[in-house]
């Protein structure tokens, strides 16, 4: 149970701060890594897994 909660929370530590970098990038650096809108279909924000 314990490790289940543990787990959980370094998933969503690290989504926070791969939310959070990404959220500091130009619309022309997330284009030069292929998360633009023209790749990802201009999604609302980004999806991470």
């Amino acid at each position: 149970m314990l490790d289940t909660v543990i787990r959980s929370y370094q998933t969503w530590k690290k989504y926070r701060q791969t939310r959070d970098e990404l959220s500091r990038l130009s619309l022309r650096e997330l284009e030069d890594l292929g998360l633009g809108c023209r790749a990802a279909g201009c999604p609302s924000r980004y999806v991470i897994r």
